[in-house]
């Protein structure tokens, strides 16, 4: 996922900053570290949440009537948007990028401070970033109602393409999210280390 990974490259470069500029005074450093723990615990919470979420449709594939409650149950809790993309995230992630940037400039850390404005330049403008994760969000419940809508219009006897149509979806997705705790987790650990 995209957006995923935009949230990932953007921590990890956070990190690698931090460790590198050793000359931030001490409160700013504790400040950044803190913001950057707080972002990738509230990342690794969501995301192992959702994934959560997604057990009892795991749970039923089996069975064609519970699978279809199932993603339809998914796909219309409104929480679950809120809890894929923690409040305020993506604005955290552009202010502690700005911050950055106006402690390393004047340290004479180029190279820190080339590397934070490419990354904001590739994050694009932070409400941009938030509309692309509600978007991603949006587009994974979309092909989890199809499915189920293609599941509930198969014959009895025929349902399981769309089945292992929507496993392979779900499969991936949970891929994504896994892999993205993985490294927000790598990141959190070198931070902190």
């Amino acid at each position: 996922m995209a957006v995923l990974d935009k949230i990932a490259n953007s921590v990890k470069v956070i990190a690698r900053i931090v460790r590198a500029a050793a000359e931030l005074q001490e409160p700013q450093r504790q400040r950044v570290v803190q913001s950057l723990e707080g972002i990738c615990s509230r990342c690794e919470d969501s995301f192992t949440e959702i994934s959560t979420r997604l057990k009892p449709v795991r749970d039923a594939y089996q069975d064609r009537t519970e699978l279809v409650l199932q993603l339809r149950e998914f796909c219309d809790d409104k929480n679950n948007p809120k809890i894929f993309k923690p409040s305020n995230l993506c604005g955290e992630i552009g202010q502690l990028l700005i911050d950055l940037q106006s402690w390393l400039n004047p340290l004479g850390y180029s190279w820190d401070v080339f590397q934070l404005c490419d990354l904001q330049r590739s994050l694009g403008h932070i409400g941009e970033l938030d509309k692309d994760v509600f978007e991603e969000f949006y587009q994974f419940t979309k092909a989890l109602r199809r499915g189920a809508d293609e599941i509930e219009a198969a014959a009895t006897q025929d349902w399981h393409g769309p089945r292992d149509g929507i496993r392979r979806i779900v499969d991936d997705y949970l891929d994504d999210l896994e892999g993205t705790v993985r490294q927000v987790r790598d990141i959190k650990d070198n931070v902190l280390n």
